[in-house]
């Protein structure tokens, strides 16, 4: 009785660890896929949710923040939609207070498609940044951003992979 019992614990951890070593082979190759870069928590990098939509959305979505505005820079907070220069198109979402908590909410009721014919928007990248502004506006910071691609011919947006940004 005894030999059976043994028997079947060292089968039992001979699997145990066929499974362990099967799981560290397959992790690797799940963390190098190309798709993870966009839902990879980074700091600094605003979450969108979801992550790519079409541009007739309304609302665009939802969004999270990593990171608070600073304490200087607490008066008034918006999330807004940036051309890849910097320069700023409008508000992306209802302005708020900021607090030391992680800014979140909805994304404009208005639609992308609202921003492309507003501004004569083209296919490309565009920045979406929470704004942290002091109480006489005269010092702006960025708690955090992120980058959307626009496709105007497939009539969609995307959160842009940090790779695609930087190439």
């Amino acid at each position: 009785m005894r030999i059976f019992t043994r028997r079947r614990g060292v089968a039992l951890l001979g699997l145990a660890g066929a499974a362990l070593m099967a799981a560290l082979a397959v992790a690797p190759a799940a963390q190098a896929a190309p798709e993870t870069a966009t839902h990879t928590f980074v700091p600094g990098l605003l979450l969108l949710n979801p992550w790519t939509g079409s541009l007739d959305d309304r609302p665009i979505g939802t969004y999270q923040a990593t990171r608070a505005c600073p304490t200087n820079n607490r008066a008034f907070g918006s999330v807004s939609l940036l051309r890849e220069d910097g320069s700023v198109l409008g508000n992306a979402a209802p302005v708020f207070i900021p607090t030391s908590e992680l800014p979140s909410g909805t994304l404009s009721t208005s639609s992308l498609s609202d921003f492309v014919r507003a501004f004569n928007l083209t296919s490309g990248y565009y920045q979406i940044e929470v704004r942290c502004f002091n109480d006489d506006f005269a010092s702006v910071v960025t708690a955090d951003k992120n980058w959307i691609k626009i496709d105007l011919d497939k009539g969609t947006w995307r959160a842009a992979p940090l790779h695609e940004i930087f190439s």
